[in-house]
Formats: structure tokens, sequence, C-alpha cells
């Protein structure tokens, strides 16, 4: 198990993007449930990208204990999925606070484990909050009914639902009824999905759809920055060649 420490208020520096990476794109999840209680469904789809020869690292929501700073835990879940739990000390009351410190251990993350090419997924909007500022390959969102209905600030929640959905390529809503608020909401969004759920054949097909929209994306994205980079350097090659021949 690794384990990242961030002093208290400090944000690491964000890793720079180089998209030539010789491994497959790494997919990044926030979740505000603990891999173990993650529904099989879920589980099998990240499992999925992980056997594809990508890294999947599923990054849990904080846990408030008595260290004097914040610290991140990594370890290894079923299927070499890279499992993350965040530590914060139990004076970190203030969402800013809290907010700065997510932020900056999210980069430590980065910058540790050399995470260049990425996906992000969330299963949860509150990590919108410390990740806004991530320049990912794509964004996905699994939205449920009971995250907007949630305790506390629910409106403040909704808000920040609203700006993630907004800046997701793919949202799946889990949901029949989800799906409809969600459309009504945006009308406008080209990537919002009805998602089933349960254990019959239909939602077995629907869990196949999204995982194949989510690699289709995610592959799309990753040849487009591998050609655009291509083109760059063959243009830079003439370049070069054009003034040596001057």
């Amino acid at each position: 198990m690794k384990n990242l420490q961030t002093p208290r208020g400090e944000i690491g520096n964000a890793a720079t993007h180089d998209l030539r990476s010789t491994r497959g794109t790494d997919l990044i999840c926030f979740s505000h449930l603990r891999w173990d209680a993650l529904d099989a469904d879920a589980q099998s789809s990240l499992s999925r990208w992980a056997k594809k020869g990508s890294r999947v690292f599923f990054v849990q929501e904080p846990v408030f204990d008595g260290g004097m700073i914040a610290s991140l835990d990594l370890s290894r879940g079923k299927d070499a999925i890279r499992v993350a739990m965040p530590h914060l000390p139990l004076r970190f009351t203030g969402r800013a606070r809290v907010e700065t410190a997510m932020q900056g251990l999210i980069d430590d993350l980065f910058a540790t484990e050399n995470i260049r090419e990425y996906a992000l997924w969330y299963f949860s909007p509150n990590a919108f909050l410390w990740t806004d500022h991530l320049k990912p390959l794509a964004t996905i969102y699994n939205c449920a009914d009971e995250l907007s209905a949630a305790d506390g600030d629910a409106s403040a929640l909704r808000d920040l639902e609203a700006g993630l959905i907004a800046h997701a390529d793919l949202v799946f809503a889990s949901e029949a009824g989800a799906y409809k608020v969600k459309r009504a909401q945006h009308p406008q969004h080209k990537g919002l999905y009805a998602l089933s759920c349960g254990a019959d054949a239909s939602s077995g097909q629907a869990r196949m759809q999204m995982s194949q929209l989510v690699e289709q994306l995610i592959d799309g994205r990753h040849k487009l920055t591998v050609n655009t980079v291509s083109s760059g350097e063959v243009e830079r090659s003439h370049a070069v060649g054009a003034t040596v021949a001057q």
C-alpha cells in the first residue's frame, strides 16, 4: 500500500499531459461509495477497462481521522483496480479547506503515478469540486436520484451536478425517473442515456451498451490525440528539413 501525503492547505502541481503515452488511457473514477459497496455491474464495467491494459484508479470520498496532514492510501483491489482512500484531519471542517486538500491529493496522485492521458468517470458530483481543473480526454457521469435528494445542502448539490452534466461527454441516469428529470433539465445534451437497473436481460444489455459507449468515446479521443501529435511531429520535421535545405 502506497501513502501520499500533502501538507494542510497545500496544492500539488497538476501533472503535465504528455499524450504520447506507451500504455492505454488511464481511467480515474470518483465515487461516494466504497469499492466493496459498489454494485457488481459497475465493478464489472471498471474491471473490463482494466483488462484492456489500462490502469483504473477508484478514488473514494475522504474519511476524517486524527491525522496531522492530508494523506491518500493506494491499494490494489479486484482485477488490479487501484483503490485510493483519502484521509483528512478532523479539523478540516470548512468546504474550502476540504476542497483545497483534496485537490492537492489528486494532483499528488497524478504526479506520483505518472498519470498523463486519462478519462474521468464520476459516480458522484461531489468530486467535481476538486477536479474541475483537470483536462481529461473524456468525462463520464453516472447519476442517481438519491444524490440530488440527499440530506444537507441539496440546492448546492444540484447546482454542482448541473455543472458536471454540462461538462460531461456521457451521462448515464440509473433510473427511468432520473433520466426524465435530467433530460428535462438538459434537453440539448447529446450524450445523456437512460440505464436500466436490475438482473434481467435488458439491464445486462444496457450495461454492455454503457461499457461500449465509454470505450468508443475514450478510444476515439485517444486516436484523435495520437493523430494530432503525429501530424505535429511531421510538420515540425518538414520545417526543420526546409530550414536545413536553406
